[in-house]
């Protein structure tokens, strides 16, 4: 199985035998043109139309390559442009994730260092034989849909 992070290939074989289809079709469609032009806007006969179609052949030839090799380059810019989009995506979302990650540790250790900084309050007191009225730190507030973003 191919490993899309790690193609390099422009243009692969799939990718010649698409073009290969699309110029054979794109060559029949222009010379079938060029007969039924002859048959149905000049009125020739069938043989007349057929010599037309087949003494164009070198300039259909070209023209089919050129529209071919003008798709197939199409086809490659898009593909690598969504490719590129794709892989940019991907890493902007493996970023948010880290960074979410970060924050929920970092979150996790203030919490602590702050029941740490309560408890050791609390046994000073307790040593010292004092009341200790002040609450347990109480959890931060869940954050909104808005702030997550």
């Amino acid at each position: 199985m191919e490993n899309q992070e790690t193609r390099s290939a422009l243009f692969t074989v799939r990718d010649a035998e698409d073009a290969l289809v699309r110029f054979t079709l794109t060559l029949f469609a222009i010379l079938i043109g060029i007969f039924l032009h002859g048959i149905l806007i000049e009125s020739q006969a069938w043989n007349d139309a057929m010599y037309k179609m087949l003494r164009s052949k070198p300039h259909v030839l070209a023209w089919a390559t050129g529209l071919t090799i003008s798709l197939e380059g199409g086809v490659i810019m898009f593909s690598r442009l969504q490719d590129y989009r794709d892989r940019r995506k991907r890493r902007f979302d493996e970023a948010k994730a880290e960074g979410k990650a970060e924050g929920k540790a970092e979150g996790r250790a203030e919490i602590y260092q702050e029941v740490v900084e309560w408890n050791n309050r609390r046994l000073a007191a307790e040593a010292r034989n004092e009341p200790f009225t002040e609450p347990f730190p109480s959890p931060p507030e869940p954050p909104t849909n808005a702030q997550m973003d």
